[in-house]
């Protein structure tokens, strides 16, 4: 969706006032202008195009700040917004902010998606730390290692996600989430064999139920609830799984699942690393 002119000339202005203090290094003053310019946007803020060059400007700011726990916050934010998923710079900086905080396994993960869309010149000017993992994971040719866990990574995958996800985005734009939802169910049954294997399916599996939250269709969120358990067997993920059954049962009215799915997500994601500020109400929940 599109802002209207007058909004959007003002989250410029503040942006680029935002954009000059961060050059001088300053960094509240900077967090300052790029928080009015996020005030601007209407809510729900994740359905925004600029909500996402918003997050990303203030995870950068706490980026350079060396505050790691929350410029991965804002990161993750713009992961959430529109293109934000397929973004290689954000990708990189939630990979290096992961590094920061000792979660190596995540940071793996996202630092591959940012190098398979950019190659090695995504890690220009960046610690050599980073490449130096990637160049750990893959071979000379730049596929995945075998006996890497991340060996069904973007490499390796039958279906071209960041097509997908552009094709998500575009749909829930339009507010056409059941033909969101449509595609996505037709995108999981062409996977060969046992589709809820491949590492794609997971991916899929929340984009649905986000699309049917989002509309409250009670009939999809109790028809793929359980299958956040199943797809992707092989990845170890830090609470989504728990996560996402939280957020449907919350919306399916079934409460005290909901609470149990939702505590454990905030206990495996390290205190609540996988909810972002879209998921306020569910902490709030959990929290009441």
């Amino acid at each position: 969706m599109e802002l209207n002119d007058k909004i959007y000339n003002q989250i410029l202005k503040l942006c680029n006032k935002g954009d000059k203090l961060l050059e001088k290094s300053k960094f509240e003053a900077a967090i300052k202008q790029y928080t009015k310019a996020l005030e601007l946007v209407p809510h729900p803020k994740e359905f925004w195009e600029a909500s996402t060059w918003i997050y990303a400007a203030l995870g950068e700011v706490y980026f350079l700040k060396n505050d790691h726990n929350s410029a991965l916050n804002e990161f993750m934010n713009a992961y959430n917004c529109p293109d934000g998923i397929s973004n290689p710079f954000i990708n990189l900086r939630i990979g290096e902010c992961y590094y920061k905080v000792n979660d190596i396994a995540n940071a793996k993960e996202y630092l591959l998606r940012a190098y398979m869309t950019e190659g090695d010149k995504i890690f220009e000017g960046e610690e050599a730390v980073y490449l130096r993992l990637i160049e750990s994971i893959t071979t000379d040719n730049g596929s995945v290692k075998k006996e890497s866990k991340l060996s069904s990574a973007p490499n390796n995958k039958e279906i071209d996600e960041a097509a997908m996800i552009d094709r998500y985005n575009a749909f829930c734009k339009n507010q056409e989430y059941n033909k969101a939802i449509d595609e996505l169910e037709a995108t999981l049954n062409s996977l060969s064999g046992d589709k809820y294997s491949h590492s794609e399916s997971f991916l899929i599996v929340w984009l649905i139920l986000s699309a049917a939250i989002k509309i409250n269709d009670t009939k999809a969120m109790e028809k793929w609830v359980d299958k956040v358990f199943i797809a992707d067997p092989a990845a170890d993920y830090h609470g989504e799984r728990e996560l996402w059954a939280g957020k449907a049962l919350f919306e399916l009215k079934r409460y005290d699942e909901a609470r149990d799915y939702l505590k454990a997500a905030y206990a495996k994601s390290d205190s609540g690393r996988c909810f972002t500020a879209k998921d306020k109400k569910y902490l709030d929940f959990i929290n009441s």
